[in-house]
C-alpha cells in the first residue's frame, strides 16, 4: 500500500539539471520512499541522478529546460509478528 507524501513541479536548467531541496524527516526515513517522474511533454525523458540520503533531489532530462512534476511516495510495509521461537508457553 502506498500513498502520496510529498510533490512539487521543477524546470531543469539549460543543462538538463533541476535540484529540489528535501526537508530532514524525509532523509531520515529514505529507505521507505518510491519517486516517480512525470515530464510536461511526452517525448522526454527524465530520471533522477542523485537522491536521498542527499538533501536534495536531483533530476535530470534529456531535453533541456524541462518543466517535470515529481511524487515522494511513502511505501507501507506490513508489520512482522514477533518471533517466539525458543519461548514456551504458559
Amino acid at each position: 500500500m502506498a500513498d502520496r507524501f510529498l510533490s512539487g513541479v521543477v524546470w531543469t536548467d539549460e543543462n538538463g539539471y533541476a535540484r529540489v531541496p528535501l526537508p530532514p524527516y524525509l532523509r531520515r526515513t529514505a529507505p521507505k520512499f518510491r519517486f516517480e517522474l512525470i515530464p510536461e511533454r511526452p517525448n522526454i525523458r527524465a530520471r533522477l541522478v542523485a537522491d536521498l540520503p542527499a538533501d536534495e533531489l536531483t533530476i535530470y532530462t534529456d531535453v533541456p529546460p524541462a518543466k517535470v512534476a515529481w511524487t515522494a511516495i511513502l511505501l507501507r510495509t506490513r508489520a512482522t509478528p514477533t518471533a517466539t521461537k525458543g519461548r514456551r508457553q504458559r
